[in-house]
């Protein structure tokens, strides 16, 4: 039986391929894939920028160390020879490349595959800006050097177009000519970009949604004169297949709610409940970044992919997820350090909200802390708590809106894939299994970002039996005591 050659990885044979953003979660993912399942690639020339006294190669040398390229390095540990650094950061006036690494991508490079953004919400407007919307348009200067460019790929977000009902997969206009607003970038201060963005935007949600949309016009003035596709991913989450089921490059986001919740540190999520969990999979988002490409290249297929499934494929809420990350943490992977029982409730009542996280968080927080001053260490759970507040007040941009995308471009593409590359570069649901992506997550970040021992697991459940009920003593205590407060208050009332 004849096996289907795989003709994604076949424009890739021979050719050279630029990839920024190398440190952030798309980018590791990403490089990879193409090493592990593009083997007759010529190079990838990687961005990066020094960081803490290490020098690019340096820093590339301790990206590869990450536990996402242990089956690279087990299967073709050659490979990583035809990775070459590129001193340079978006952030800085044209990339800050030198005169030479201009001159060898322009004449080397074929694909361009543009991961780098920050993706914080909370950063000062002009620096999202800066990173996000000028080091993309810097990103186009140089793809037009480039003699040999065969496509230029644009992560963007499917968050951007916030105001839409249905993000569509299509160009949106942006109010204001990006061009001449980025021209204005150098003399404006920040406060002044906050009102223009104001003007142009009166209910933003954060400066990083600005930033991409920026970003995103910018492209699309670039459309016409480059071969472009924008790939708009939704929220990241864990691998669920490969290389490693479970990894993520960080507690950034989703995941590190649920640690703490996991830990007993988050006791209340502000969010809506009933709203679709809008979270795929990294290396399901990697897959269809590389299929959209090669759809562009070689179908002619449209160059915009909002990255996830269409609702009748598949569809979880919020409240979904969370109660099934509960019963994988108290049934099957509990953490081998946790302050309290893992428990918890979901609120889109601000109110309700804050009573419970100035009760049952800070309090015990600052408790807690004063503790560990009398005993000589540093206090560390006030700032903890305040952090997770600061991170679910930003993730309700997700949670509190029912997100719409349409999710025609990929889908589209699974019929013209053959059995090889529908198996290598998996776009879809079919077989997927929520609560086993959610336990390869937590046993992975357990492990590398924890440093926990899985061994343990077994005795850790036998001591949250315990914790069960103390937690419900506990909360019985406090409800008598807090009845009891009431009733005299109220018999006080009634004398007065």
């Amino acid at each position: 039986m004849n096996i289907p050659e795989d003709r994604i990885s076949g424009i890739y044979k021979d050719k050279s391929v630029l990839v920024t953003g190398a440190s952030g979660f798309l980018g590791k993912l990403l490089i990879e894939k193409i090493l592990r399942c593009c083997p007759e690639v010529k190079m990838i020339y990687v961005l990066i920028r020094k960081k803490k006294g290490m020098a690019a190669p340096e820093r590339l040398k301790s990206i590869f160390a990450n536990p996402v390229f242990d089956m690279l390095r087990k299967e073709n540990p050659e490979a990583f020879r035809k990775c070459a650094t590129v001193t340079g950061d978006v952030s800085e006036v044209d990339l800050g490349i030198s005169t030479y690494y201009r001159k060898l991508l322009s004449e080397e490079v074929d694909y361009i595959f543009h991961c780098a953004a920050t993706t914080r919400f909370d950063d000062p407007l002009k620096v999202s800006v800066q990173i996000n919307a000028r080091g993309t348009h810097y990103m186009l200067q140089l793809a037009k050097q480039c003699q040999k460019l065969k496509l230029f790929v644009h992560v963007s977000t499917a968050f951007a177009h916030y105001r839409e009902e249905i993000v569509e997969e299509k160009i949106y206009e942006f109010p204001t000519n990006p061009l001449n607003l980025l021209d204005s970038l150098d003399w404006t201060d920040e406060e002044a970009l906050q009102r223009i963005a104001a003007d142009l935007f009166p209910d933003l949600p954060n400066s990083y949604t600005f930033s991409k949309m920026f970003a995103e016009a910018l492209v699309a003035k670039e459309i016409n004169n480059l071969p472009i596709v924008i790939t708009r991913p939704v929220v990241v989450g864990n691998v669920c297949y490969e290389p490693y089921p479970g990894w993520a490059n960080s507690l950034v986001g989703p995941i590190g709610l649920f640690v703490a919740a996991g830990k007993g540190i988050l006791r209340i999520c502000y969010m809506n409940k009933d709203t679709s969990c809008r979270m795929f999979p990294a290396d399901i988002t990697i897959n269809g970044m590389m299929v959209k490409a090669w759809d562009f290249l070689e179908n002619k297929g449209h160059n915009v992919a909002n990255l996830y499934i269409r609702d009748e494929e598949f569809r979880v809420t919020w409240e979904d997820v969370i109660e099934t990350g509960k019963k994988i943490v108290r049934e099957k992977a509990p953490f081998n350090v946790m302050l309290w029982y893992p428990d918890g409730s979901i609120t889109a009542n601000k109110f309700y909200y804050l009573i419970n996280f100035y009760l049952f968080h800070l309090l015990p927080a600052i408790f807690v802390d004063i503790l560990l001053v009398l005993m000589g260490y540093k206090p560390a759970l006030f700032k903890a708590q305040r952090t997770i507040q600061k991170a679910g007040e930003m993730f309700k941009f997700y949670t509190f809106k029912e997100w719409n995308f349409q999710a025609d471009a990929i889908a589209n593409c699974k019929p013209i894939m053959n059995e090889t590359e529908r198996k290598v570069y998996r776009i879809d649901s079919e077989g997927y299994d929520m609560e086993t992506h959610l336990l390869n997550s937590l046993r992975a970040v357990k492990k590398i970002q924890l440093k926990e021992n899985e061994k343990y697991e077994g005795t850790m459940l036998k001591v949250l039996k315990g914790w069960y009920y103390v937690d419900r003593l506990c909360k019985l205590l406090f409800l008598y005591f807090l009845g009891l407060y009431c009733y005299k208050l109220f018999c006080y009332i009634m004398k007065v």
